[in-house]
């Protein structure tokens, strides 16, 4: 999501601290950001989420959109975020998690080095003087950890829809304030008409893997849209 994340070693970044405050101005160009299916039910109420085709891992993501254009975020107003709920990805910076090379099942923690957020004179340390995970390094992990398994699920989830062929691409489409339309490509929904006629055994699958819900509350954030055009004035 963001560029050049790099391992987090206390070798090489020992002397690291993190500001607790600090702009947001690293956002000014997110016009949508990955989302949790763990999530659906707080950002749904804010942004409307849609789903990408990511041609490397063959699968689907969910993703929360915030601009109606190239590059363009809504929500950052006079370098504040203006909306009660962040996602989690974003809540998250200037650390990732990332899966380690040449492997399917170890993951570690990176960093983005270049965030004005990372320092060498003030905020929270990561490590202490005897290069040992500071309790703030050690809470973030933890986070981090809960996020992995966010993904995890979210992976099993959009892995069932798309073996039910439930996606279908869709255009965001809307009309600003001059009545000008226009549309964003490329985005995938959920059919309705072929969630309505699963099986009663593949509708049972849905709500075995806890999906019922995520489902509506991304159908119902599709409404959100029109929060969108009012923004964009």
């Amino acid at each position: 999501m963001f560029n050049n994340p790099v391992p987090v070693s206390p070798e090489q970044h020992s002397a690291i601290k993190i500001r607790q405050q600090g702009t947001i101005e690293h956002l000014i160009d997110r016009q949508f950001v990955p989302v949790f299916f763990g999530e659906f039910n707080k950002v749904s109420a804010h942004y409307p989420i849609f789903f990408v085709y990511e041609e490397q891992s063959k699968q689907y993501r969910p993703i929360a959109v915030f601009g109606l254009l190239e590059k363009q975020n809504l929500f950052l107003q006079q370098g504040r975020w203006d909306a009660a709920y962040v996602p989690a990805t974003l809540r998250s910076y200037p650390f990732s998690i990332a899966r380690a090379e040449n492997t399917d099942d170890q993951w570690m923690v990176c960093i983005h080095p270049e965030s004005e957020l990372v320092s060498t004179t003030e905020g929270q340390a990561i490590f202490d003087e005897n290069k040992q995970p500071t309790e703030f390094y050690q809470n973030l992990t933890n986070f981090l950890q809960d996020l992995l398994a966010h993904e995890m699920v979210s992976v099993e989830i959009t892995t069932l829809l798309q073996q039910l062929d439930l996606f279908k691409e869709e255009a965001l489409k809307f009309t600003d304030s001059s009545g000008k339309q226009g549309a964003l490509n490329g985005f995938h929904v959920i059919d309705q008409e072929k969630l309505a006629a699963l099986s009663d055994s593949d509708f049972l699958k849905l709500r075995q893997h806890n999906a019922l819900d995520a489902i509506y509350h991304h159908l119902s954030s599709l409404d959100r849209v029109s929060d969108l055009v009012r923004r964009l004035g």
